[in-house]
């Protein structure tokens, strides 16, 4: 049975949280702190994916941005890449916190949430929907999975694309498939491709949270609507992103 821990100082939170993973299929664990969590992990038990929480009351009930220390001891190392291009940890981690921005300065903010993506798979603030959760739980876990290596023959596909940005939609030019790009997708992407083969940070994407969800919208429209095997949007760790000229300009 899938093994999830749920690392989170609030008792009610965390025993809420167990209790619907348990209804749902998963073997779930709740720990109080880090340094719990850490105990049993030093005894070589594996979790298929850990809920963190990032901030932790000490003994003076002052909060201390702990989940992030803890999701680095955990994964000191997080340099695999899915097939979509996302960094993938050894245990994925989703970072939950609905403290953020309440202990920590903007700056420090967007700091803490690039941290978080080092380290972990997603970012969550709370109040979390629980649907939406087991949906992100079932991704991380899928993505932390060894990448099954294509046949030798098989190169990664040269489709190139264009914006129509009148009519907000995306061309495969090699296949004549369309598919449409609207709102902040549409801003993110238009920013990507003008920006060709240079970094475009977190922030110039609207903080690193927002940006996961939009580059991870583009890249299934990529390869889900316009039927690609192309991988134009690439993740620079730590960095941002960058849109390949290689696969089409402005």
């Amino acid at each position: 049975m899938t093994k999830i821990a749920v690392c989170d100082d609030s008792t009610k939170y965390r025993r809420n949280t167990v209790d619907y993973l348990n209804e749902n299929g998963y073997s779930a664990f709740g720990f109080e702190t880090p340094s719990d969590l850490m105990d049993l992990i030093n005894y070589d038990f594996k979790f298929d994916c850990i809920l963190m929480d990032l901030y932790f009351d000490d003994e003076n009930q002052k909060p201390q941005l702990l989940g992030i220390e803890a999701g680095t001891n955990i994964n000191p190392q997080n340099e695999a890449i899915d097939q979509l291009g996302y960094s993938s940890p050894g245990t994925p981690i989703i970072f939950i916190s609905g403290n953020l921005n309440a202990h920590a300065t903007e700056a420090d903010a967007e700091k803490y949430e690039s941290e978080c993506f080092q380290v972990g798979i997603y970012f969550m603030t709370k109040p979390v929907k629980y649907k939406v959760l087991l949906s992100q739980i079932k991704r991380a876990i899928q993505i932390s999975q060894p990448a099954i290596p294509e046949p030798i023959e098989i190169i990664e596909s040269i489709d190139t694309f264009k914006l129509d940005e009148p009519n907000e939609v995306l061309i495969n030019t090699s296949n004549g498939l369309s598919a449409s790009v609207k709102n902040q997708n549409l801003e993110n992407l238009k920013f990507l491709i003008g920006r060709a083969d240079s970094i475009v940070t977190y922030k110039e994407l609207g903080g690193a949270e927002s940006a996961h969800t939009s580059i991870y919208a583009l890249r299934s429209i990529i390869s889900t609507e316009l039927k690609s095997k192309a991988k134009p949007i690439r993740t620079l760790q730590t960095k941002g992103y960058k849109w390949l000229s290689a696969h089409g300009t402005v």
